[in-house]
């Protein structure tokens, strides 16, 4: 590579790196400027050419491939075969039998669930407290009778 001197080099340096060898890529504001520049410009003209060797090199070697459209047609309907089709649960509710067990599966897996993470829902010690209180004939005798504890 040579050195680049004017700021025209330094842009068309990066129109080659951005937009490639092809003059229908680059911008229209920046097209007939460069195209200008190259006309006045030996440097410029083996620098399009170098960038035009690497471009068709990359078109060669990165050439489009299309699928045939029957693969695009048989991937969609086995994505939408995939989204429509049946859960594993949701047998259990077609079996007319499997209802009440199910029924009662869900009730069990809720109530352990309910047990299992909240255990202070049903049993409080500030309840019993409270009873006693209230139980008891006056606060003073519940003092009385708590004083140890």
């Amino acid at each position: 590579m040579t050195d680049i001197n004017t700021p025209e080099d330094e842009r068309l340096m990066a129109i080659l790196d951005i937009y490639g060898s092809h003059a229908t890529r680059w911008p229209a504001h920046e097209r007939v400027a460069m195209e200008e520049f190259l006309a006045t410009s030996d440097e410029a003209q083996k620098q399009l050419k170098l960038a035009r060797e690497i471009d068709d090199l990359l078109d060669l070697e990165f050439s489009p491939i299309s699928a045939p459209s029957h693969l695009h047609g048989a991937v969609i309907q086995d994505a939408q075969n995939l989204y429509h089709s049946p859960k594993w649960y949701m047998n259990f509710w077609k079996t007319p039998s499997l209802r009440p067990a199910s029924g009662l599966f869900a009730a069990v897996i809720l109530g352990v669930g309910l047990g299992w993470f909240s255990p202070n829902l049903v049993i409080s010690e500030q309840g019993i407290q409270l009873d006693e209180i209230s139980l008891s004939d006056s606060l003073l005798e519940w003092e009385v009778g708590n004083e140890n504890s």
